[in-house]
């Protein structure tokens, strides 16, 4: 009983040192340029995405992984009548992605990035930080802001390299510095189909008059030291039962 309890504390010890050295892939960090980039959409509901323009993508510089990113909006209710019905900015020395919609209007952000093919090990998620999270409202019940992931993979224009990430609720959180970490995870199918490049894009919604600004957008991979220490335990684990039954 001593030994399990003694490699039940080691197996236990091995996990705990997994998750506090996850690494980190940089997706965007959201630095560029200094000078933000600024999309605002005074449309009219219904016409569509509006792009960043001049110049129509950002180079992204390492250490980020993707090569390239833009940003658009889309007004889905215009109430104001004037500009600023739906705004998106990225850049910056604090390195900030922004949305914030009027009071009285609604809309969708959009992020899309060009990623080249990487070496990817599972389990992985995208993960982010949320800096300020405000809602907004549908009638007069306030409803979540909801992000979802749309991936196309590089190969030859087939749909199989495609995936979707389900669509999760980002609640309301006051101005923090320091974030207030998400994950999404990946299946490993879908982190197999991340890794051969592609476009990822990233849709941001809510309720009437939603805002929300994210850090850093990165892939959270687990550490392959850690992953092979976690092999050993089980390994170990796996050899006192033998020998219990024996």
């Amino acid at each position: 009983m001593r030994k399990i309890l003694a490699l039940s504390a080691a197996i236990a010890s091995v996990f705990a040192v997994t998750a506090a050295h996850a690494d980190i892939l940089l997706i965007d960090d959201f630095n560029f340029p200094v000078v933000a980039a600024v999309v605002v959409a005074d449309q009219s509901a219904g016409n569509g995405i509006t792009w960043q323009t001049a110049p129509a993508t950002t180079a992204l510089p390492a250490p980020n992984l993707a090569s390239t990113r833009r940003i658009g909006v889309e007004s889905i209710l215009d109430n104001s009548g004037g500009i600023g019905g739906i705004a998106g900015n990225v850049g910056g020395p604090l390195g900030r992605l922004n949305f914030t919609v009027d009071t009285a209007d609604n809309g969708n952000g959009y992020v899309e990035w060009v990623i080249p093919s990487f070496a990817i090990t599972t389990p992985a998620s995208y993960f982010f930080s949320v800096i300020a999270s405000s809602l907004g409202s549908i009638g007069f019940s306030s409803v979540p802001n909801l992000i979802d992931f749309h991936f196309n993979g590089l190969s030859d224009g087939n749909a199989a390299n495609d995936f979707d990430t389900a669509q999760a609720s980002i609640g309301a959180f006051g101005f923090n510095p320091a974030g207030n970490p998400v994950n999404f995870n990946l299946s490993d199918a879908e982190a197999l189909k991340l890794s051969g490049g592609g476009t990822l894009t990233m849709k941001v919604s809510g309720g009437q008059g939603w805002n929300l600004r994210l850090d850093q957008f990165a892939i959270n991979l687990p550490e392959p030291t850690s992953l092979a220490l976690v092999g050993l335990a089980l390994l170990g684990a796996g050899v006192v039962s033998r020998r219990r039954k024996a």
